[in-house]
């Protein structure tokens, strides 16, 4: 544990230590090494043309025509299937790409480095909302907006960003958060923070103001602006925390609208908090049992105790009733008896994810709970409570152990004295009256 807190504190103070500058606007084809003719990086992990979802294939072709190796878009889709494309993911090349987004040769990319660690990132222009390459578009508007980017604004906004000196993104971002922006889907606020300190640049080394009036304007009327610019500052200030050993910290998290991806994962797990139980158990024939009845962490293997549980106290009654020897109504008594016990469970699980917390007053709790379990009552209880050997089933006034887990008493039989469990080894009712081995 020691190992894991340590990695992990080493792993934040670089990311909080970063220094993300926007210092350049470059096509792909001078920035990223091993870029070539018929390469495409796209969002998210690998994956190839024949398991693209809809609007990447969509992308991919409008890169392609783009980019010039096919004429139309039914070429290039024919030309994307023949396999000779590559696909490599942004991230193996050190870009990323919102949604959709490509990587090809030509396409300008925003350069944000951290000064700090010396690592650079790219990414491609945001392209404003609507008919974009990044939703899958193509068309001959979409690739007339490309052409404009790599012809024309690029080069204008990197000539601005050089002259500035680069320009400090974490001043952006602070003032953007304080606005409002959560650097997704609302970057409004960065967006016009980024035009105000880039935009007396740009006046200042524009020669054409027919261009400067329609990059500025490009940029004002883009509310999503921004949200490249911070992908790619996202991925400068993360990367020196890839690769420290015990460090349990995702520094990359990437999807394709097929797959997930997910880099130098430590632990993953399906499972969350999302604790949820039926309110009932029976609804005429149908009935609930295991996961269908109850659903949480699967902490102690309580889930699997309660579920075999469900299926035992549920099996008996259907046999007695679907046999006609007990009424329909006997059913009604898995709801009254197993109800209660599941609740239970989920109020346990969900205190034990409380516990697992890491701010300082659950790691506070989870000490004073540490203690006491070290002593010897608390520790059966909760042992007897996660293994479920405490089940308790309200059945009325009687003996002590009616409604109780059987326990392996001695018991005298014909054949001698016997334990109670050996009786249940053959998975037979053990103290029915008359029955006889088969």
């Amino acid at each position: 544990m020691k190992l894991i807190e340590d990695a992990n504190q080493q792993a934040l103070t670089r990311i909080l230590e970063g220094e993300p500058r926007l210092i350049d606007i470059v096509p792909a084809r001078q920035l990223i090494p091993g870029l070539r003719e018929r390469m495409i990086l796209h969002a998210g992990p690998p994956i190839s043309w024949d398991r693209m979802c809809g609007p990447m294939r969509g992308a991919v072709a409008g890169a392609i025509v783009f980019e010039g190796w096919a004429k139309d878009l039914l070429a290039a889709t024919k030309l994307a299937a023949s396999g000779e494309i590559e696909f490599h993911p942004n991230h193996h090349f050190g870009a990323v790409g919102p949604m959709t987004g490509m990587t090809t040769m030509s396409m300008p990319l925003f350069v944000v480095e951290n000064a700090r660690f010396a690592n650079r990132a790219y990414c491609a222009i945001n392209e404003g909302l609507g008919k974009v390459m990044r939703f899958g578009g193509n068309d001959a508007s979409v690739l007339k907006r490309l052409a404009w980017l790599r012809d024309v604004f690029g080069p204008t906004l990197g000539k601005a960003i050089r002259a500035a000196g680069g320009i400090d993104l974490k001043s952006i971002v602070a003032r953007g958060l304080s606005m409002g922006d959560e650097l997704h889907q609302r970057n409004l606020a960065c967006s016009s923070v980024f035009l105000r300190e880039i935009a007396p640049w740009m006046a200042r080394t524009s020669t054409d103001n027919a261009v400067l009036a329609e990059c500025l304007a490009f940029i004002g009327q883009n509310d999503q602006f921004f949200l490249n610019i911070a992908m790619a500052m996202g991925k400068a200030i993360t990367d020196p925390a890839n690769g420290i050993r015990g460090s349990t910290i995702v520094t990359t998290m990437c999807r394709n609208g097929t797959d997930f991806g997910i880099h130098n994962p430590v632990w993953i797990s399906r499972f969350t908090d999302m604790t949820r139980q039926a309110v009932s158990y029976r609804r005429q024939r149908v009935l609930l049992a295991g996961d269908a009845a109850h659903v949480h962490p699967p902490m102690g293997g309580q889930g699997l105790n309660i579920g075999v549980q469900d299926a035992v106290n549920l099996g008996w009654k259907l046999a007695q009733v679907v046999k006609l020897t007990s009424p329909d109504s006997l059913l009604d008594s898995y709801q009254t008896e197993r109800h209660p016990v599941a609740a239970r469970v989920l109020r346990n699980t969900m205190a034990h994810v409380a516990l697992n917390r890491t701010d300082a007053r659950s790691k506070a709790l989870s000490e004073v709970v540490s203690e006491l379990l070290r002593m010897e009552e608390p520790r059966r209880r909760f042992a007897a409570m996660m293994s479920g050997l405490d089940l308790h089933y309200e059945l009325g006034d009687g003996h002590p152990l009616l409604g109780r887990r059987m326990p392996d008493l001695d018991l005298v039989t014909a054949s001698g004295p016997r334990r109670v469990f050996a009786l249940l080894h053959q998975a037979r009712p053990a103290l029915r009256p008359g029955l006889e081995a088969r």
